[in-house]
């Protein structure tokens, strides 16, 4: 992802998305660098020929992030021409437009008069899927579709919307002095490891919540408040690092590489973290992290390790779940795990996954789990390929 990345604080001017034909972006139909059919962006920056600093992203479901800096050109094709107008944008070949191909997404964010960013989808991913819903953007074959951010799904589902923000580099700029002071009491401006973060979020914020009855809102509500622990802490140790100031630019690439990686990394086992914290308050048996066959270590097994390695213990009642925060291609890591179980539950916090993709784990016997903010956002079609926490837990006591 982005270096640098841009803090969101709702001021984004428009958005606006459009399928990409061959003669926009394939040198073999066309040389003509230009995006066509975008006149409808004239509603959000004006009819006059401007260059807007740009971003570029590539992202795919095989987590291949490709990114470019450039500049787009907005003009009139037809400026001397008395009663005719066709705008066009634009664009120098850079890796991102290189990578794009026919029928993939585009789309466009005006983040200022003069900045913008461009993302670039397969068509048929989970990342289009995810862009699609958060902008709430409904596509036909060659129209491009102009909505403001009022108009996204964003105030609907906040935290699945900040998970995709943060995939095409916009941080949401989130304050919470109660939090904030009750932080600073407990870690001053120390980080805390996991286990201390989980439980210092779990002692706090989970008394409002019934588990039995609220096991989704519960398992969301703790995930949230540790995202925003987190980088409360992480921008105080962030900025002192700055100040120290950086020897050379790679010492800076590799500093900025560690946070991203420990981001990911602290994430995952806050989820799983979380993940017990709300079995356990539903009293229901497992182990977590134990080594079932060659070196495999599903996340959780229920309802134990002993009846997992009790071959008189009838196959039909044991459980795996696995934890990932993202799924993408991810999911398919689990599946060598636990040979004893013919179908496997995978709980994820990802966003709005595409019908293929959940079409595809559905074929290869694995469910997702998914709590019931979350789940809203998948397609209509699909709600019988996943269940939601709740629906897990119940399977749970009664096998």
């Amino acid at each position: 992802m982005f270096l640098a990345r841009m803090v969101f604080n709702d001021k984004i001017l428009g958005i606006a998305a459009k399928y990409l034909s061959a003669v926009e972006i394939d040198p073999k139909t066309s040389n003509q660098h230009e995006f066509n059919a975008v006149s409808q962006l004239k509603q959000i920056i004006g009819e006059h020929r401007k260059d807007f600093e740009t971003n570029f992203l590539y992202l795919d479901d095989l987590e291949n992030t490709i990114e470019a800096s450039g500049k787009l050109t907005w003009y009139d094709a037809r400026e001397n021409h008395a009663t005719r107008t066709e705008h066009r944008i634009y664009y120098k070949k850079n890796p991102v437009i290189s990578k794009a191909t026919e029928g993939d997404l585009i789309v466009f964010i005006v983040l200022s008069p003069d900045k913008m960013l461009v993302i670039i989808a397969p068509r048929q991913s989970t990342i289009e899927s995810q862009l699609l819903w958060l902008f709430n953007i409904k596509l036909s074959k060659n129209s491009l579709v102009i909505k403001s951010f009022e108009e996204s799904r964003f105030y609907e589902s906040e935290f699945a919307g900040r998970i995709i923000l943060q995939k095409i580099g916009l941080e949401e700029s989130v304050q919470s002095f109660d939090i904030e002071n009750l932080t600073l009491a407990r870690f001053k401006t120390h980080m805390p490891s996991t286990k201390e973060m989980a439980s210092f979020i779990q002692e706090n914020f989970s008394q409002n919540y019934n588990p039995e009855q609220e096991a989704d809102e519960l398992l969301l509500h703790l995930m949230e408040k540790e995202e925003l622990v987190f980088k409360l802490l992480e921008k105080i140790e962030v900025e002192k690092r700055l100040k120290d100031r950086f020897n050379s630019v790679e010492e800076f690439i590799s500093y900025s590489l560690s946070i991203q990686n420990r981001r990911k990394s602290r994430a995952g086992f806050a989820f799983e973290n979380h993940i017990e914290f709300v079995l356990q308050m539903n009293k229901v048996a497992f182990d977590r992290g134990k080594i079932t066959e060659n070196r495999s270590k599903p996340d959780f097994i229920f309802p134990g390790i002993s009846e997992y390695q009790n071959r008189n213990f009838p196959e039909s009642r044991l459980i795996m779940l696995g934890a990932k925060t993202t799924a993408k291609d991810r999911w398919r890591q689990i599946l060598s795990e636990a040979k004893r179980v013919d179908t496997k539950h995978l709980a994820t916090i990802e966003p709005a996954i595409s019908i293929n993709q959940l079409e595809e784990m559905s074929y290869n016997k694995v469910t997702p789990v998914v709590p019931e903010k979350i789940r809203t956002t998948y397609p209509a079609n699909s709600s019988h390929i996943h269940i939601s926490f709740s629906e897990f837990i119940k399977m749970v006591k009664e096998k």
